[in-house]
């Protein structure tokens, strides 16, 4: 017998130290997020403070900006975006995330696609329906398993306009996956029209990590390991900026640590550093 798949360990952990963020650093928030506080289990205020000495060591604090700033920076570019004719934000390994239900009066005209896991995606449903977050007109899920169908076959079953310009996010999920899988993605991007883009963030290799970004990278590859979600592929930006060119695309933006530490970080008295383990490529078609 085949055991059906649960939903994401990784992705009820991020949603955890999302809350954190919330509950525990100060203001102002890199991103404000009250739908995020209390969504799961382990994510109310009163559980963030029972565990706030492990919540503030710092391989947690590192990991918990690593997840706010990299959804910062995909609304920001969203909303950058949306400068030029845009109807389409496709949410690649949604998760938990809760863009869709906080969305600002920006968005609102935007058609939002959520793509994941069958399994995943029923339990955020369940979520949202026991914290009574209301889904609102715009947003369209579609389940997917990626071993099974691919990218192309998921946006034709939610009635994606492949003719007009979108942008897509993949955040916290090209580690999961294998090579092919990931250039599959890329290339079914390529197919869009010009203007069209994508956002997703990526693991580096240890041996371009010190300090505590190799410490959170040991630390959580292993866990994640042993929760039956191992790391299969971690990318060089270099590496990887090389790649997006030679696969086709016109625009590439790196978000180096440097650069979101002093465009989200350096006004802060909390003397918080972007994170070096867990980056943000740009690509447009």
């Amino acid at each position: 017998m085949v055991m059906e798949r649960a939903a994401s360990w990784s992705a009820c952990f991020t949603s955890i130290l999302r809350a954190a963020h919330q509950v525990l650093d100060e203001e102002p928030k890199l991103l404000d997020d009250p739908f995020v506080v209390g969504l799961v289990d382990g994510s109310s205020a009163d559980e963030i403070q029972q565990f706030v000495t492990n919540y503030n060591l710092p391989i947690m604090q590192l990991t918990r900006f690593s997840f706010i700033l990299r959804n910062r920076i995909v609304e920001d570019m969203l909303k950058v975006k949306l400068n030029a004719p845009l109807e389409q934000f496709v949410i690649l390994g949604a998760g938990l995330d809760t863009f869709a239900y906080r969305q600002p009066y920006w968005a609102k005209y935007l058609k939002i696609i959520e793509i994941d896991h069958p399994n995943s995606q029923e339990f955020k449903k369940n979520h949202l329906r026991k914290t009574n977050i209301t889904v609102p007109k715009n947003v369209t899920f579609y389940p997917i398993d990626f071993e099974l169908a691919s990218l192309k076959d998921a946006l034709t079953a939610v009635y994606f306009n492949a003719n007009t310009r979108s942008y897509f996010s993949w955040i916290g999920v090209t580690q999961y996956l294998t090579m092919p899988a990931i250039l599959s993605t890329l290339k079914t991007i390529l197919s869009l029209p010009e203007g069209s883009g994508i956002i997703f963030s990526f693991i580096l290799p240890e041996h371009l990590l010190e300090g505590i970004d190799k410490q959170a990278s040991v630390y959580f590859s292993e866990m994640l390991a042993s929760k039956g979600e191992p790391w299969l592929t971690r990318l060089d930006p270099v590496e990887l900026q090389e790649l997006l060119y030679n696969l086709g695309f016109k625009k590439v933006i790196y978000f180096k640590p440097e650069m979101v530490q002093k465009q989200y970080l350096h006004q802060r008295s909390d003397q918080r550093t972007a994170p070096i383990y867990e980056q943000l490529m740009y690509a447009e078609v």
